[in-house]
């Protein structure tokens, strides 16, 4: 158990400054301040921790003071020969006066032919602390490091490797060889040769590891060459509890100090995003967490754990469909994103459903009134909420087709751009898919001229866009219900230069020639009359107009 507390402030391009304090169960405190920024390519970070116990003992080594800085980068980023490169040193100050101090600088060069890396050491004043002889005085100083060359052939990697110290003795320590296999992507093998140059010996290891969703299994073997031997086996595994399906679940990788999630896949009959009794589970489904580089398949429950997600990270929980049961099954969201937390397992729910599919053919009714096919036409499926979930093209036959639609009702819409550009009559179409997963063929559009009308229209408005218009006509509805003299309708006006199109909305029509007193302009003062009644606004308007 212990109490923290932490705060971060952002310096914008200067950098990003934290600070965090920390109190356990054994009345030991800890301060850390911690300074990162990034310039020229090359990444800095600067910290300072200071550690003490807030007991009154006798026992030296009361607090410690450790300052660390680093910085990495890379050169010849994109060219065929990139260099990495990290430098790194740490000092700590003891209360009674002992010093260490470490430095190391790593450099890797990728070629074609594999990857170099060397790394060189130092360290000052490392010695094993005794608290009960704190005047020990240690002056020790050692220099050291290592080169390695590794080299990979599709599931085959080689390594070769060499350490060497500098000082206290110019000497080198050791050199050899390792050969690893990737057999399947859970059963690897190393074979590796050592040779110790200052103890005169070399050593052959083998070992083998295999990695299940519920444990690791490893064995490893060594013969040196005095005669000696040794072989080993074991087994890795964690427990933890599954919330879903409030039971226990082994992993073969740490858990406890990460997160994890359990996820349950299942048929959303209902489409309300959640799971309801009586919905079918749905086995062997792969889940992914896609930032993690983790997945799992689900079990006869439909559940799946996925173990060992990075800490205060966000990853996105996704269902892969080719691994679904069936060609017509599919995820009804794309997934969803948690951020893991320490020895918590998060539950998400990923629903599935049948999807379905819709086809038909689009005819044009051409100069003749002959209906021929009408190729390369926008058509829309628009959903309960006005939202278009797909959108696709006629063929050159006149065929279009929509795949994967969820359950639910639909309107197909042919786009209003071109029915405007060709003036032709809207005809849209209503559609409802079941939880089944229904094919619905024959859904044919045959599309003719708008044809001409002139006459006096009982006009209830003019209204910007047909958003506003269509908002009137709901709200007239609630006033006068059914009693319109005719079907209302609306008539569009093309906007003049840049202005945009306005809509006239129409309750009733009277066709005729535009003469004063005629037979069709009574009627349509007659009709406005009886709207206005209602506390309906209305005007007599004479339009020459397309419907």
């Amino acid at each position: 158990e212990f109490y923290s507390l932490g705060a971060n402030a952002s310096l914008g391009r200067y950098g990003l400054f934290s600070a965090r304090y920390l109190l356990d169960v054994d009345l030991r405190q800890s301060a850390d301040f911690l300074y990162r920024t990034r310039a020229f390519n090359t990444s800095y970070n600067f910290g300072f921790r200071r550690t003490e116990s807030l007991l009154d003992t006798a026992i030296p080594d009361q607090y410690t003071d450790q300052y660390t800085a680093s910085m990495s980068g890379s050169l010849f980023r994109g060219s065929r020969t990139p260099i990495s490169y990290q430098n790194s040193w740490q000092r700590i100050d003891r209360d009674t006066g002992l010093t260490t101090q470490q430095a190391q600088n790593i450099l890797g060069l990728g070629t074609p032919f594999g990857y170099l890396t060397h790394n060189i050491n130092w360290e000052k004043g490392l010695i094993e602390f005794d608290p009960f002889n704190p005047n020990v005085d240690s002056n020790n100083e050692y220099l050291y490091g290592g080169l390695q060359y590794r080299k990979g052939f599709g599931r085959v990697h080689t390594r070769l490797f060499g350490n060497y110290s500098i000082r206290p003795v110019k000497q080198t320590e050791s050199y050899g060889g390792a050969l690893n296999i990737n057999w399947t992507n859970n059963f690897n093998s190393e074979l590796r040769y050592s040779r110790f140059v200052r103890d005169d010996y070399y050593q052959l290891n083998l070992g083998l590891n295999w990695r299940k969703d519920a444990f690791t299994l490893s064995t490893n073997a060594g013969y040196k060459e005095d005669g000696s031997w040794y072989a080993g086996l074991g087994l890795r595994f964690s427990i933890g509890y599954e919330p879903q399906q409030g039971s226990l679940f082994t992993s073969g990788r740490p858990i406890a100090q990460s997160g994890g999630a359990s996820v349950r896949v299942f048929e959303d009959l209902n489409m309300n995003q959640r799971w309801d009794e009586g919905e079918p589970l749905i086995e062997g489904a792969k889940v992914k967490a896609v930032q993690a580089f983790r997945e799992a398949e689900t079990n006869k429950s439909g559940v799946a754990v996925i173990s060992s997600l990075y800490n205060n990270t966000l990853t996105d929980i996704v269902v892969d469909q080719t691994s679904l049961d069936g060609p017509y099954m599919i995820t009804t969201i794309p997934g969803k994103a948690i951020k893991a937390r320490k020895g918590y397992i998060e539950q998400v729910e990923l629903p599935v459903v049948k999807a379905g599919e819709l086809e038909g053919i689009i005819y044009l009714h051409n100069d003749k009134g002959e209906a021929e096919v009408a190729p390369y036409v926008a058509v829309k499926l628009v959903d309960q909420n006005n939202k278009v979930v797909a959108a696709t093209r006629s063929e050159f036959d006149g065929y279009y087709l929509f795949t994967e639609v969820k359950p639910g009702r639909y309107q197909v819409k042919i786009d209003q751009a071109y029915l405007d550009r060709r003036e032709l009559k809207p005809t849209d179409k209503h559609v409802e898919f079941s939880h089944q997963g229904d094919i619905i063929e024959g859904m044919d559009f045959v599309l003719k001229p708008l044809e001409q009308a002139t006459g006096y229209v009982a006009a209830a408005g003019y209204f910007d866009t047909a958003e506003m218009l269509k908002l009137y006509y709901h709200i007239l509805r609630k006033r006068a219900g059914e009693h319109f003299v005719q079907t209302p309708f609306y008539i569009r006006q093309p906007g003049q230069s840049s202005q945009k199109d306005g809509y006239i909305l129409g309750l009733a029509y009277f066709p005729g020639q535009q003469l004063l007193g005629s037979e069709a302009e009574k009627q349509a003062h007659q009709a406005c009359a009886n709207l206005v009644q209602q506390q309906i606004r209305c005007d007599v308007q004479y339009h020459d107009f397309k419907y």
